[in-house]
């Protein structure tokens, strides 16, 4: 009996100090009522502006649970690369302002400088924990880290996915970082990893935000998509849609 009670008591504590874990957020926000007032959000929660359905497609029916027994047993498809991503590491503090490039890290994470200004989308560069324990960069996307990026005008963060918005890049970077923008509910998650509010540009759908160099001038605009969000702070859930 002992011994079940300390085995019990030991994975408590272990879920108890994952969940706590500032990578999933703060409990309180200061942008609730910024939230509330948004057109988009309504019974609890952003909606989309058009019907949207979790599960389509006859091999989805079922739902969640045969989703992911097909995702478990399914080896029909290749889901990991072959070979390792053909790769260059660039020094990126090397690279010149006064040329357009684009340099791309694997998924949805890249950095790229228009007119004069560094722009950096969806950084995930640092494999740390827990987001370590639910996903793991393909070789060959892995070769960067927050220490290699240089001074950023612009930090672009389209959503709260962990493949998107990761804690500890994020953390490591905020010193670089002139200016975030970001949609409605993500700012709290900013404030609470050490963002200022002078730092954060926070948009609704439609809203834009203008920047501007001596000889470009650029709006940023936020749009809506189809997308579920939904990070967990112990086992509170945030109801956004964004």
């Amino acid at each position: 009996m002992w011994v079940f009670l300390i085995v019990i008591v030991g994975m408590t504590t272990v879920v108890a100090g994952v969940l706590t874990h500032p990578a999933f957020g703060v409990f309180r926000h200061v942008s609730t009522e910024k939230i509330h007032n948004s057109p988009n959000y309504y019974n609890g929660m952003f909606q989309n502006q058009e019907p949207t359905p979790q599960f389509t497609g006859k091999k989805n029916k079922g739902g969640a649970f045969r989703m992911l027994w097909r995702f478990l047993t399914d080896r029909d498809s290749v889901r990991i690369p072959i070979e390792p991503i053909e790769t260059v590491k660039t020094d990126l503090k090397a690279l010149p302002t006064d040329e357009d490039w684009v340099v791309w890290f694997g998924h949805s994470s890249y950095l790229f400088c228009l007119g004069g200004m560094r722009f950096l989308v969806d950084p995930v560069l640092k494999p740390e924990f827990p987001s370590s324990l639910m996903m793991k960069a393909f070789p060959g996307t892995d070769i960067y880290r927050p220490e290699d990026l240089p001074e950023i005008d612009v930090l672009i963060v389209t959503h709260e996915h962990w493949d998107h918005m990761d804690y500890a890049t994020l953390r490591d970077i905020r010193t670089k970082v002139q200016k975030v923008v970001c949609p409605l509910g993500i700012a709290d998650y900013l404030r609470y990893w050490g963002y200022t509010d002078e730092q954060i540009i926070e948009l609704d759908w439609y809203d834009h935000s203008q920047f501007s160099t001596l000889n470009s001038q650029f709006s940023i605009t936020c749009l809506p998509s189809r997308h579920r969000i939904r990070r967990q702070k112990g086992l509170y859930r945030r109801r956004w849609w964004l």
